[in-house]
């Protein structure tokens, strides 16, 4: 199943995606993201990234099919009603494109699942990132003072929560934009 975007698509990961986003992870994204700066080997590397998933797609284009990105729903929790959420954008210059699909990624879980909140694990140098956001479509909910190490320091990590209810109401009119709806593929 894909899920179809004005200007992306989502397509669900396959193996064929394991080396390039290996590559993207070990050095775009490099010690901000998973492994931090650690580097695994190609099966550990393909087996933990099944490893508490949900549902995770590619972000991509729709009119050049080129990889825009990541989104991944995992660590969930149906009993409690919420998972995590990670989005990475692999270049800079696909900005509104990879935002369409991570909208619609969003999307496409609080449909799926009776989820009231999706969490977002960040670190504080990431922060910037997230600004216009928060106090919008989500809260800190959580802050774990000097938990990460990097670049010769520490920094806080922060649980943001972008709430069911928020999302509902911000984005109704908004997603129409995107004339989103659900394809085979």
């Amino acid at each position: 199943m894909t899920l179809d975007g004005r200007s992306t698509q989502l397509r669900p990961i396959g193996g064929a995606d394991y080396e390039g986003l290996r590559r993207i992870e070990l050095t775009t994204l490099g010690a901000s993201w998973r492994y931090r700066g650690a580097t695994p080997s190609p099966e550990a590397f393909a087996a933990n990234l099944w490893r508490g998933v949900l549902t995770q797609y590619m972000v991509v284009g729709r009119s050049d099919n080129r990889a825009l990105g990541y989104v991944s729903a995992y660590n969930a929790s149906l009993r409690h009603g919420h998972a995590y959420l990670a989005a990475a954008r692999f270049s800079t210059g696909s900005s509104f494109r990879f935002l369409e699909g991570a909208a619609l990624f969003i999307d496409h879980v609080f449909q799926s699942w009776p989820f009231r909140k999706l969490y977002l694990d960040v670190t504080e140098f990431t922060l910037p990132q997230f600004e216009g956001m928060i106090g919008n479509l989500c809260e800190i909910e959580g802050r774990f003072i000097d938990d990460v190490y990097y670049r010769g320091r520490t920094w806080d990590r922060l649980i943001l929560a972008l709430y069911r209810t928020r999302w509902d109401d911000v984005t109704a009119s908004t997603l129409s934009r995107f004339k989103m709806g659900v394809g085979d593929g």
